[in-house]
């Protein structure tokens, strides 16, 4: 390893092991039916026309429904921003950010998967800092406070509640790059085991080892401490007792419930202790061959 590299990482280990990283880790809601509480969280946040950022699929199912119920009974409006696509790229931002733009908003709900979050995110560092978006790419660029945000997962895996990073595929580069900035971490994460008991079989298990190898790699990653460790460990103890029940049995919400904990501090950790060459592959592949 050439001594400047070398030098450099030294640098940035100590750098990110010496943050005070639990300081910025969002405020958890959670529990059968936590959703329903987004109205009144979003209202304190002093939103009054938040954007709703997901899916069309979770929309037709019915699984947004608790969110909408929740801010309609608060008496907020809300725009619905509903083409986030798995892999989310520049366009599909720049979408939710004309969404944004025209629905005169003023915070941000992400509710899905991965996609949705990050997706959420951006747009959100868009809204803080208007720059092309592959200006975002790398550490700490975002620079500007962004809009609040609540995140809603409906799977447990990605951990994107709770990171500080957002992943966008460049479709004409075929390469997906790292956004990086702590500005990025949503204010509430709400872990509601009710949205995830539709959710199959395929994607229970895709999406629970996806927690599980963020867990394992930030406890052997660069930056690891024994504070990461903890979160690390806690986060495969929960997955090996709970990950199978949920593959068995989608309605077991006390097991979909320690899951969605699992894949939260699955996010800490490698927030906190970093990632391997895992990662970074996958990125690779996925951005040239579409794979997830």
């Amino acid at each position: 390893m050439p001594i400047i590299h070398r030098l450099k990482t030294m640098l940035a280990t100590k750098a990110v092991q010496s943050m005070d990283f639990e300081r910025f880790v969002p405020k958890v809601v959670e529990g059968s039916g936590s959703a329903g509480r987004v109205g009144s969280i979003a209202k304190d946040l002093g939103m009054r026309r938040p954007i709703i950022v997901t899916d069309e699929i979770l929309v037709q199912l019915g699984v947004l429904d608790p969110v909408v119920e929740s801010l309609r009974r608060e008496g907020l409006q809300f725009t619905l921003y509903d083409k986030v696509l798995p892999d989310p790229t520049v366009n599909v931002v720049m979408e939710g950010v004309k969404a944004y733009i025209e629905g005169n908003c003023d915070g941000i709900i992400a509710f899905g998967g991965g996609s949705s979050i990050d997706t959420a995110k951006v747009v959100g560092a868009y809204i803080a800092n208007p720059k092309p978006i592959k200006e975002y790419a790398g550490a700490f660029k975002v620079k500007k406070k962004i809009p609040p945000l609540i995140a809603i997962p409906t799977t447990a895996g990605t951990g994107s509640e709770t990171t500080f990073g957002a992943v966008v595929t460049d479709v004409e580069e075929e390469t997906k790059f790292i956004i990086g900035d702590i500005r990025l971490m949503p204010k509430f994460a709400i872990l509601d085991p009710e949205l995830l008991v539709s959710l199959p079989k395929g994607m229970t298990a895709a999406t629970g080892m996806d927690a599980m190898t963020h867990a394992v790699e930030s406890f052997i990653g660069t930056f690891s401490t024994k504070k990461s460790r903890e979160w690390s460990e806690r986060s495969v103890k929960r997955l090996f007792k709970y990950l199978l029940r949920c593959y068995e049995n989608g309605e077991d919400i006390e097991a979909r419930g320690e899951v969605l904990k699992a894949s939260f501090e699955a996010g800490v950790a490698l927030c906190m202790g970093g990632l391997t060459y895992v990662h970074p592959i996958a990125h690779s592949l996925g951005g040239k061959f579409h794979t997830p």
